[in-house]
């Protein structure tokens, strides 16, 4: 399989997600999977980073599970698999703030933080794409 990043739009933050949650590069079968789901808008960015927080891969690798965490919890954990980094205090308050009142959802502040400028700091060069073929 050949992947062309000006195929989709959304391929670099697919990439730099999974880059940031699992700390290596998908493979090609990887790739492919969760870039047409996403293409196909069967699944949002922001779902699938809850999905990969979510696995058994990631809560190996970090120690947690987002699905079995607290508001203050799931915010903290977004930020550190998704970011890389500690939830500043305005976002924890802000985004555990509409989550408690049920003004958003944790797919959707997923998404706005895989969306992000600070995410997009995070993106590979295509010239350094180095996929693993299964």
């Amino acid at each position: 399989m050949t992947v062309k990043p000006d195929e989709n739009l959304k391929l670099d933050a697919v990439i730099g997600t999974y880059v940031q949650i699992f700390g290596r590069q998908p493979h090609v079968k990887e790739i492919d999977q969760w870039s047409k789901a996403v293409e196909d808008s069967d699944l949002s960015l922001g779902k699938m980073a809850l999905l990969l927080l979510g696995s058994g891969e990631q809560e190996e690798k970090m120690g947690f599970n987002i699905n079995n965490a607290d508001i203050p919890t799931q915010i903290k954990q977004l930020y550190l698999g998704v970011l890389g980094r500690e939830a500043d205090a305005e976002g924890e308050k802000f985004w555990g703030g509409h989550l408690k009142n049920k003004t958003t959802t944790l797919e959707n502040i997923a998404s706005a933080i895989v969306n992000s400028p600070e995410m997009e700091t995070h993106y590979k060069p295509v010239s350094e794409w180095d996929f693993a073929i299964d």
